[in-house]
C-alpha cells in the first residue's frame, strides 16, 4: 500500500465535519487495514519459500517492516478516530435535544397562543348569542303585533338567522384533520346548535306539530320553558 493513499485516508478523518463522516472514513481505515493483513499474510508465505531456497531475504524484511508499520498506524487510527466518533454523535445528539426543546418551547407558546384566541372567540360568539336571544324576543313581538293587524308572509326571527348562520361547518376527511381539529369542529358546531337559530326551531315545530286545540300563546310558553332549560344548562357548563 501506498504511503500517501493512507496520508490520504488520514486526512479524510481528520477533516471529517459530522459523525456520519467519520464513521464512514473509519470503515474505509478498516478495509484499508484488512488489506494490510492479508497483504502481510502473503508476505510470510514468500518469505518461507526464499529461506527454503537460499535467497536473499532482506527485501521481504523491508517490505515486511513497512507493512507492520502501516498497520501499527492503521489500528492506532481505528482507534483514535473511533473514539472521535463516538464524541461527535454525543454532542450531535446533544445538540438536537438542545434544539428540539427550544422548537418545543416555541410550540408551546404558539399552542397556548392559540387556546386563548379559541377562548376569546368562543366568548364573543356566545357574548353575540345572548345578544341575538334579546334582538329575537323583540324581533317575534314586532312580527306578532304587526300579524295581529293583519299582515301575513313575516319571516321569524329563527328564519332570518338560519338563513345567514348557515349549517354548523364539518370537517371534511380531505382536509387531514388530526382529532384535535376533529374536536374543534365538534365545539364549533355545538356552540352554533345552541344559538337562537338552532333554540327558536323548537318555537316553529311546536306551533306546527302543538295539540289540537292548542293556542299560539301555549305553544310558545312550553317552547320557552324548554329554551330556559337549554340555557340553564349553557349558563351550569360555563361556571
Amino acid at each position: 500500500m501506498k504511503a500517501n493513499a493512507l496520508n490520504s485516508l488520514l486526512e479524510e478523518c481528520r477533516s471529517s465535519k459530522t459523525s456520519d463522516d467519520l464513521g464512514t472514513a473509519v470503515r474505509k481505515v478498516d478495509e484499508m487495514a484488512a488489506s494490510v493483513r492479508a497483504e502481510r499474510a502473503k508476505l510470510d508465505g514468500q518469505l518461507q519459500e526464499t529461506i527454503l531456497a537460499g535467497r536473499d531475504t532482506g527485501k521481504i524484511h523491508g517490505t515486511i517492516a513497512d507493512l507492520d508499520q502501516q498497520l501499527r498506524d492503521l489500528e492506532a487510527a481505528q482507534t483514535g478516530f473511533s473514539q472521535r466518533r463516538d464524541e461527535m454523535a454525543k454532542q450531535e445528539t446533544e445538540a438536537a435535544r438542545a434544539a428540539l426543546k427550544e422548537r418545543l418551547a416555541l410550540e408551546t407558546d404558539q399552542v397556548a397562543d392559540i387556546g386563548r384566541r379559541i377562548r376569546a372567540a368562543a366568548d364573543v360568539l356566545l357574548e353575540l348569542t345572548a345578544e341575538g336571544e334579546k334582538l329575537v324576543r323583540q324581533h317575534d313581538r314586532t312580527v306578532g303585533e304587526l300579524e295581529s293587524l293583519g299582515e301575513r308572509r313575516l319571516e321569524r326571527a329563527a328564519t332570518v338567522l338560519r338563513e345567514n348562520i348557515g349549517q354548523p361547518p364539518a370537517p371534511s376527511g380531505k382536509m387531514g384533520l388530526s382529532e384535535y381539529g376533529r374536536q374543534v369542529f365538534t365545539l364549533v358546531s355545538q356552540i352554533l346548535k345552541l344559538s337562537p337559530s338552532y333554540l327558536l326551531r323548537g318555537r316553529l315545530t311546536r306551533r306546527q306539530n302543538g295539540r289540537l286545540g292548542e293556542s299560539f300563546a301555549a305553544k310558545d310558553h312550553a317552547t320557552e320553558a324548554l329554551m330556559d332549560q337549554v340555557r340553564s344548562v349553557r349558563s351550569a357548563g360555563d361556571r
